[in-house]
């Protein structure tokens, strides 16, 4: 009897190339990390592992969660690497963008340093 592919098998990493390309391409990147839940599990297991020393095993560990939180690093990063590849290959151009202040009030007028597009390459301008 043949098993059926999951999904990483027959796509590979594809997902993840395209929703983080998506992702980076929207400027979403920092509001991803914010509030993806992996991401707030990650850092409250991290931050429960070092409080109660690398030789305790943490209460994730006892549930059976350490499957959980290795796919979990593992996604983590492998979107890292995109979001890397994506930054080094593809910058953003100079422009205008507003931001939240914590109050909630827009803050206009904030420029992002200048740096080479992503039609452009690196060679040309030598």
């Amino acid at each position: 009897m043949q098993v059926p592919p999951n999904n990483h098998e027959t796509l590979g990493d594809s997902i993840a190339w395209g929703g983080c390309t998506i992702i980076y391409l929207l400027g979403q990147q920092l509001h991803f990390e914010l509030f993806d839940f992996s991401y707030q599990v990650l850092n409250i297991a991290e931050v429960d592992s070092a409080a109660t020393g690398s030789s305790n095993k943490s209460a994730y560990f006892s549930q059976g969660w350490e499957v959980l939180l290795e796919a979990m690093r593992k996604a983590r990063r492998l979107n890292n690497h995109v979001f890397s590849m994506l930054k080094a290959r593809c910058p953003f151009e100079d422009k205008q963008a507003c931001a939240i202040k914590q109050s909630g009030a827009p803050l206009h007028r904030i420029k992002f340093e200048n740096t080479v597009s992503c039609r452009e390459s690196r060679l040309d301008s030598a």
